[in-house]
């Protein structure tokens, strides 16, 4: 009840008179008597000033502190979203570390895919160069044995011509001994 007749009286203060204190208190100085260069106000007047003031005070304590209940309620909603905010930048850090770890996971597959593709490689050109001297060396090897063939095939051919010779040879010089003999054993 009593804040409902506070209210009703705020509210004459502000919108029944519709005047502002400044408003009163020229209206109260001229409405005034003058004695000796003095103003003498109403006692009437100057309590209605007085309950004016108090109550145009009252009005902003009511309006201050209503205020001062947003400001209040603002700050714990201001601190509930700075709270989300915490929580949505700690997610957000995860998920980029998380990101960044698959990255890193990533690189370091690309990495080992591309040393064991450059591995791969290394081994596939040494098998190559490896293959090519083989080749060079397997026909440089049966060009070699086919030389040596022709050559031993040749020494044959020689060694058995020097053979028959060297047979003719003895074969004439046990056909000359022989005769040799004979002519010695006839001889005598």
């Amino acid at each position: 009840m009593k804040k409902l007749s506070f209210s009703i009286l705020l509210l004459m203060t502000y919108t029944g008179f519709s005047q502002t204190l400044e408003k009163k208190w020229n209206y109260m100085v001229d409405k005034s008597n003058s004695y000796n260069s003095h103003k003498i106000i109403r006692t009437e007047e100057l309590n209605g000033m007085w309950s004016s003031v108090q109550d145009s005070l009252m009005m902003m304590r009511v309006r201050v502190k209503n205020e001062q209940n947003k400001v209040n309620i603002q700050n714990v909603e201001i601190a509930r979203l700075n709270e989300k905010i915490k929580a949505s930048n700690e997610k957000m850090n995860v998920i980029g570390q998380e990101r960044d770890d698959a990255n890193n996971r990533a690189s370091s597959n690309v990495t080992y895919i591309l040393a064991l593709w450059i591995a791969l490689a290394f081994v596939g050109l040494v098998c190559a160069v490896l293959y090519f001297l083989f080749q060079k060396s397997n026909s440089l090897t049966k060009q070699k044995t086919h030389d040596y063939e022709q050559l031993h095939k040749s020494f044959e051919d020689y060694k058995t011509g020097k053979l028959e010779v060297e047979r003719k040879l003895k074969r004439e010089i046990q056909t000359y001994m022989n005769t040799v003999e004979e002519m010695k054993t006839r001889r005598v």
